[in-house]
């Protein structure tokens, strides 16, 4: 139960910030959708990646995977945004969203 109360509401968390986060003209990517020329917008999200499945790295591909990293880039696609996901220390995550070097945190 406590498990799904947590899932539910980072999901419902995760939603909120992504639609009430904005970008900074020098953030904006200028790639193009698949739907034709209008650009994406670029989020970054910041997370601290040693939380395995949540978010941990691909030994493989060295990239930032799992679940959280997942749900924000299902989002961010369908909110015509590209999520970039930046490692960072637990500690300095909330530091990051106040200097604006991260638009949004996700960690469970």
């Amino acid at each position: 139960m406590k498990k799904s109360f947590i899932l539910i509401l980072s999901l419902i968390m995760s939603m909120a910030i992504l639609s009430a986060c904005g970008t900074s003209g020098n953030q904006q990517n200028k790639s193009t959708t698949s739907q034709g020329n209008a650009p994406k917008k670029k989020l970054i999200m910041a997370t601290s990646a040693d939380y395995p499945p949540y978010e941990d790295f691909d030994t493989v591909s060295g990239k930032i995977i799992g679940f959280d990293v997942d749900i924000a880039k299902y989002i961010g696609s369908k909110l015509n945004f590209d999520v970039d996901v930046k490692d960072m220390d637990f500690n300095g995550l909330l530091p990051a969203l106040q200097s604006k070097r991260a638009d949004f945190v996700m960690q469970v």
